[in-house]
């Protein structure tokens, strides 16, 4: 059995995810900032799928803005990023019960 890595891990997710037909459904409710994901269940799946969809967001995005030659693309990169770690990190403090 090969090595586990980012690479095999990526071969096996391309080969199970292209042998399905995958639906997600993404919401945002009226009066809420709170999506509501409806998906595989699979976390690392439905992770693996979001990640493959945004890359055309983001692509679409840079374009948006200007293309490559308008901004620096890493730097815009990095710093949605950043955003996206902040705001994970800060509902996993509110989602996570804490020891008194």
């Amino acid at each position: 059995m090969a090595e586990m890595n980012i690479d095999t891990f990526g071969k096996i997710m391309d080969d199970a995810i292209t042998g399905a037909d995958i639906k997600m459904l993404i919401e945002m409710p009226k009066g809420t900032q709170e999506p509501r994901v409806t998906a595989t269940g699979i976390s690392v799946v439905d992770l693996y799928i979001i990640l493959a969809a945004l890359k055309p967001v983001m692509a679409q995005m840079i374009r948006d803005m200007g293309g490559t030659t308008a901004i620096d693309v890493p730097k815009t990169l990095d710093e949605e990023f950043a955003m996206l770690k902040s705001d994970i990190m800060e509902y996993l403090e509110e989602a996570t019960p804490h020891d008194p």
